[in-house]
This record gives C-alpha cells, sequence and structure tokens, in this order.
C-alpha cells in the first residue's frame, strides 16, 4: 500500500478553519475543519497527517457516479 505521512503545523483557526502548514519548509498550505484536529491541538501544535488511498472506496464512488451519469444522460422512457 503506498502511504504517505508529512507534518503539518498548526498555523491559525479562524472561522471554524484550521489553516496548517506543511512540510519540514512549511510552504504549503492546508485548510481542514478545526473540528478534525484533535482534541489536545490546537494553533502552534504540529501534527503528522497520514494519506492513504482507499482503493476499496474509490471503486465504490466510481461505480456510483458512473451509475448516475447513466440514469441522467439515458433518454427518457427507457
Amino acid at each position: 500500500m503506498n502511504e504517505c505521512k508529512f507534518r503539518a503545523f498548526v498555523d491559525r483557526i479562524e472561522d471554524g478553519t484550521a489553516v496548517l502548514l506543511i512540510g519540514d519548509d512549511e510552504r504549503d498550505i492546508m485548510q481542514i475543519p478545526a473540528s478534525c484536529l484533535p482534541k489536545a491541538a490546537g494553533e502552534g501544535s504540529v501534527l503528522t497527517v497520514d494519506v492513504h488511498y482507499e482503493a476499496d472506496l474509490t471503486a465504490k464512488t466510481s461505480t456510483e457516479a458512473r451509475e448516475l451519469i447513466r440514469k441522467l444522460t439515458q433518454p427518457k422512457g427507457q
């Protein structure tokens, strides 16, 4: 399984959104709902973010999307 872990620094929390500075150089920015932060985390916290591919869920949502497209593009009465 291909996974990626990286560090994120909680720069600030504004209007329910946590602004994270990503990576060792903190050049990239990610915004997430503040409610997703661990309870003890807040401004100034260092987090580890774990990203991994969800093959089963991807296949399921892909199938659902194809079915919805088929229904929407099917001529009426068929």
